[in-house]
Formats: C-alpha cells, sequence, structure tokens
C-alpha cells in the first residue's frame, strides 16, 4: 500500500471561529468521508437544520456549503458570488446570509457530498452522479455547455465519466475538481494551467472529465494539508 499526492488544492471542512463544529477531535476527522454518517451542528443561524458535512472555500473566497442529515445541500456567502456558486438559480445582486437550499438536482436526486471552488460547487448525489453549478468558463461545471461565458446558478447536467462509471467522493479546488470513480480511477476536469488535471500536459482547461493516468487503482482519497491524498496498491 503506498500513498500517491494529487497536488490539487481542495476545499476545506469548518473547523474553527464562528462555525465550529460542536464535534472534536476524532469525531471531527470523520467529517472528511462522503460515507460518514455522523451529523453535526454548525451556527450559521439555521437551528432547524442539523448538519451531515460541511465544505468551505480556501483561502477566503466566500462562499460555504453543506449537506443536511436528510441529503438537502445548502449554500451560503458574500465576496463575489455573481458567478452562481450559491445555486440560488439565479445571479444574486448581495450575499446570501442564511443557507439557501439548492434545488433542481438531476433525476431528483437527494445529495451524499459537497465540495466548493472558488467559484463553483459540485454535488455528489445519492444516485453516485455528479452536478456541478456556478462559474462555467474555466470548464470547473464538467460538461458540454451552449455557452461557458456566462454563469449557472443552478445544477447542471450529471457529468460523464464514461463506461457507465459512478462518483464515490468529489474533491475541489480552487478552479478544478476531482473524482474518485468506483472502478477506481481518478477523473478531473476544470483549468489545467498548473497540470492539475493529471493528464500528463499543461493545457488551458478541461470542459469534460479526464481520466488520471494512473499506476494502481485509487482505494480512497482525503483532504490533506489542503491537497488530495490517495491510497493506492502497487
Amino acid at each position: 500500500m503506498v500513498m500517491l499526492m494529487l497536488m490539487v488544492p481542495l476545499s476545506t471542512l469548518i473547523t474553527e471561529g464562528s462555525h465550529k463544529t460542536a464535534l472534536e477531535e476524532e469525531s471531527t476527522a470523520n467529517l472528511s468521508s462522503t460515507s460518514s454518517s455522523t451529523s453535526v451542528e454548525v451556527d450559521v443561524y439555521r437551528k432547524d437544520i442539523e448538519w451531515k458535512s460541511i465544505s468551505s472555500v480556501p483561502y477566503g473566497y466566500g462562499h460555504w456549503c453543506g449537506v443536511s442529515i436528510d441529503n438537502f445541500a445548502y449554500c451560503w456567502g458574500g465576496g463575489n458570488i455573481a458567478y452562481g456558486q450559491i445555486g440560488t438559480g439565479y445571479i444574486p445582486t448581495e450575499s446570501i446570509q442564511l443557507p439557501y437550499l439548492v434545488q433542481n438536482m438531476p433525476n431528483n436526486a437527494s445529495v451524499s457530498n459537497i465540495s466548493t471552488g472558488q467559484y463553483h460547487t459540485c454535488a455528489l448525489l445519492t444516485d453516485d452522479n455528479v452536478s456541478c453549478w456556478g462559474r462555467a468558463k474555466q470548464g470547473t461545471l464538467g460538461v458540454n455547455l451552449s455557452n461557458y461565458d456566462i454563469n449557472y446558478p443552478s445544477p447542471q447536467a450529471i457529468l460523464d465519466f464514461g463506461n457507465g462509471r459512478k462518483a464515490v467522493q468529489i474533491e475541489s479546488g480552487s478552479s478544478a475538481s476531482c473524482a474518485l470513480l468506483d472502478d477506481g480511477n481518478v477523473s478531473c476536469w476544470g483549468d489545467n494551467t498548473y497540470g492539475v488535471i493529471g493528464s500528463g500536459t499543461v493545457d488551458n482547461k478541461y470542459y469534460t472529465p479526464q481520466q488520471v493516468d494512473l499506476l494502481a487503482a485509487i482505494k480512497s482519497c482525503k483532504n490533506s494539508d489542503g491537497y488530495l491524498s490517495c491510497m493506492c496498491d502497487t
């Protein structure tokens, strides 16, 4: 068993400040797992919501998202949210100060996990598909669109990973995202200026998922110090 490091900055779970979870130590670590059923309480002034997981944008870009224990996605935040990353169904002109229910998921699926980028958000659905919304220009939504110069404030069509593959985990960086698939492979999409897609090249962007050329099947991935670390068999 070896550790493979994919150097992709990731979204981080809320662990401190006014959004500190009620759970501590080992329980907090459990939040990074998409299969975790541990519920947490987060002080975001919606006492009617019991949270399962929370994701925030690294480097203070300004929006947060979470999944409730009944598998609904909520997002909120301020700063530059004009790209539709909150998922309100419209482009907000002011900050969304309370968790906003993201609606119209593909196939009316529920949400098992959520991951936030700088100007986009992706959700892992309970049917193991992935849907994203927000800024499309850098390919961060992972699907073919008729216009990449506009923003999409509602969940878009599910991503096609090829050969009927499904996702078991998702993680987002600033302008790119990756999914761990059910066959142990990893697919990534978005801005590849610095080679974060793992295609072996440094290209501008990838609008649809690209399979990372791995030496072995990935078994699990986690957020480790802001990067995606994956365990695989040699």
